[in-house]
């Protein structure tokens, strides 16, 4: 099974990041307050909806993200245990995981 090349990926990741950036340039350069002074009634409404989901966005994922990972990195290396004949049960490994993750 070819595994395809990382680099790929994190390039087109930061091409995107770097579109992101140049379109959210004009709403930085003036504080939220003076954004919300240009807009009418209805759009302060869903800017400042979406400013709260935005930020209730980037705090869940750091809680979120990272125990994510974890639960996956534990299933993946329980299955490369496996498939090399070693019980993860009994392997150093798993038990670190265990006691890293309480």
């Amino acid at each position: 099974m070819d595994i395809p090349d990382p680099t790929l990926t994190l390039g087109a990741l930061s091409d995107s990041l770097d579109g992101l950036e140049a379109i959210l340039d004009p709403l930085f350069e003036q504080t939220l307050q003076q954004n919300l002074d240009k807009l009418d009634a209805i759009q302060k409404a869903k800017m400042s909806v979406l400013v709260a989901y935005v930020i209730q966005d980037l705090v869940m994922s750091v809680y979120f993200v990272p125990s994510v990972l974890f639960v996956l990195l534990m299933f993946y290396a329980e299955v490369y245990l496996k498939t090399k004949g070693i019980d993860p049960k009994t392997h150093p490994v798993t038990t670190e995981m265990v006691e890293f993750a309480s």
